[in-house]
C-alpha cells in the first residue's frame, strides 16, 4: 500500500497508513503501520481489511492518494533461491512479501518471519564481518550465519545480538548490525 497526501499549502508527504483487522473500533487490530509504504501478507482466505490514513502533524484536511498493489516476494525469499555473493561484492534488496519456510532455523529469541537468503563461499580463511549498517532500517534485522546445503541441515555460525544500550535512532529490538566469524576456506555460508 503506498500513499501520498498533499497539504493545504501545496506541500507533498508521505502518511502515516494502518491496516487493520477486525471491526471497526475496538475489535479491531494492526496488521502493519506506517508510513508512506507498507507492505504486509495476506493469507490464503479472504479478509476483510481497514485501511487508516492519517496527516498527524497537519491539523487542516489533506488531499490523498492511496494505491494498493500484489508485491511480489523477492527472489530470495526461499532457501533454494539464495543470491551468491562474489568476494567484496555489496548486495542490496528487500523482504517485503517474503515468507517463513517450515524447516527454516528458529532463534532462541525471535522467530523468523520474512527471511531471504544469500549464500557465499570463502576463498580464504579469516574473519569475515557481514553488515547490514547503511540499509535504511535500523537494528531491528536479524543477521545469521549458517553453513549446511539444506534447511534441515544448516549449523548456526554466528548470529547478531540485541545492543546493551542502543542509540535512540535504532529501531525496535536494537539488534546490533554486524556480525562477526572466522571462516573456513571452501565453507559454503548462507
Amino acid at each position: 500500500i503506498k500513499g501520498m497526501g498533499t497539504n493545504p499549502v501545496g506541500g507533498a508527504f508521505a502518511p502515516a497508513i494502518g491496516v487493520f483487522s477486525g471491526a471497526i473500533g475496538s475489535g479491531s487490530q494492526a496488521i502493519e503501520r506506517g508510513e508512506g509504504t507498507i507492505t504486509f501478507c495476506v493469507g490464503p482466505r479472504s479478509e476483510r481489511f481497514l485501511i487508516g490514513l492519517d496527516a498527524s502533524n497537519w491539523i487542516n484536511p489533506a488531499s490523498y492518494e492511496l494505491s494498493i498493489s500484489e508485491a511480489k516476494p523477492p527472489a530470495n525469499d526461499q532457501f533454494a533461491g539464495r543470491i551468491l555473493i562474489t568476494e567484496a561484492s555489496p548486495v542490496s534488496g528487500h523482504n517485503r512479501s517474503a515468507s517463513f519456510e517450515e524447516d527454516e532455523p528458529i532463534r532462541d529469541d525471535f522467530q523468523p518471519s520474512r527471511s531471504v537468503w544469500w549464500q557465499w563461499t570463502a576463498t580464504d580463511p579469516g574473519i569475515v564481518e557481514v553488515s547490514t549498517a547503511g540499509s535504511g532500517f535500523n537494528s531491528g534485522l536479524l543477521l545469521d550465519i549458517y553453513s549446511g546445503s539444506g534447511l534441515e541441515n544448516l549449523a548456526s555460525i554466528a548470529q547478531n545480538q540485541r545492543m546493551a544500550d542502543p542509540p535512540a535512532v535504532y529501531d525496535y529490538p536494537g539488534m546490533s548490525p554486524i556480525v562477526t566469524f572466522e571462516a573456513t576456506e571452501g565453507t559454503l555460508y548462507s
